[in-house]
């Protein structure tokens, strides 16, 4: 039995992703550092509520600014972004001194000018030394981001764990399985390569394309000469398949014997070739010696053609001219008369 097992790789770089983000953050639980450090005289680089901390701006994102010692965002490029009395500073609206000189030399007491010591540096008042334990984000929205990101996969995870060791039984090799769902389309004999969703139904009593139906195609027939087919009057039935077996041809018309039909009725390629029912004798319906005649068929109908037609009256006891009477105005030379179709000397 040969065995197909789907192997998901998916799974396995997905597992390695969640298990470096899990690492990273139940370390990021540990002592307030997303890292998981312990070192108590290595100061933290956030504060008490979870935000970025920093001295100098470099301290900082590239969109953001360090601000009273936290990044804040960029307030600013030019003085126009800022209120009246303000100027734009290192990217923050500040108030304008006028080149006050204490600028830089505010040591935390003063309005914390961009260049001025910073009472929250590493060791200031809200710094934790390392030993933050905030249950938030340690670094801000982007890690928020993060975590849903790895419940999405904590899911996807689960469900390609559901598929991702189902054994596809294929047992004659014909790359269809038995089990259906991820395996593809159900296999209904596994022991027939023959028997698959892709084969082609025959008349043998089997389902052979796994549609869950026997038989019951229809095709062509013929059984008149090849050469005859679709000539003349001949042409093609259908025949239906039935329990492994085809059934009769119905509807094809083969060669027969010709007739005056005006049809090419032995399939040939002529018409009435032959001239099919002439020469029996008839009757014209006529009088006289016109009423015998012979039967002809003319343009696809047989009709009775007189043997002979109207002529002079003469003493032999026939209708010569035809016209009902026989021997009517004593036909005989002068002299003799017509007796029972024969002239008499009077």
């Amino acid at each position: 039995m040969k065995n197909k097992t789907i192997l998901l790789g998916t799974v396995l770089v997905a597992a390695l992703l969640l298990s470096g983000a899990v690492i990273a953050k139940n370390n990021g639980h540990n002592n307030g550092n997303m890292y998981g450090h312990t070192n108590p005289n290595k100061p933290d680089k956030h504060n008490n509520e979870g935000q970025m901390a920093c001295e100098t701006s470099e301290d900082c994102p590239e969109d953001m600014v360090c601000k009273e010692g936290e990044c804040v965002e960029i307030e600013c490029e030019t003085d126009e972004d800022c209120d009246e009395g303000e100027v734009c500073t290192e990217g923050l609206c500040v108030e304008d001194d006028n080149g006050d000189d204490d600028q830089g030399q505010n040591n935390g007491n003063g309005p914390n000018g961009p260049n001025g010591p910073n009472p929250n540096g590493p060791n200031g008042p809200n710094n934790n030394n390392g030993q933050n334990n905030n249950e938030g984000t340690p670094y801000g929205r982007p890690f928020e981001d993060l975590w849903a990101k790895i419940e999405e996969l904590e899911e996807r995870i689960e469900e390609l764990e559901q598929c991702a060791c189902v054994v596809c039984t294929d047992n004659d090799g014909d790359s269809y399985a038995v089990e259906g769902g991820v395996c593809g389309p159900v296999d209904c004999d596994d022991t027939d390569p023959e028997v698959n969703p892709s084969a082609t139904e025959i008349c043998d009593g089997t389902d052979n394309d796994c549609d869950g139906q026997v038989d019951g195609m229809t095709q062509t027939c013929y059984t008149g000469p090849t050469e005859t087919q679709d000539v003349g009057v001949c042409q093609a039935g259908t025949q239906t398949c039935e329990a492994g077996d085809w059934g009769a041809c119905v509807g094809e018309v083969t060669p027969s014997a010709e007739t005056c039909d005006g049809l090419d009725n032995d399939c040939d390629g002529d018409e009435d070739e032959g001239d099919p029912g002439s020469g029996m004798l008839c009757n014209t319906g006529q009088l006289g010696i016109c009423a015998e005649g012979t039967t002809q068929c003319t343009t696809g109908a047989i009709i009775c053609v007189p043997n002979e037609g109207p002529v002079p009256e003469t003493c032999d006891g026939l209708d010569n001219d035809c016209n009902g009477t026989v021997d009517e105005g004593d036909p005989c030379p002068t002299g003799e008369t017509c007796v029972d179709g024969q002239c008499v000397a009077i």
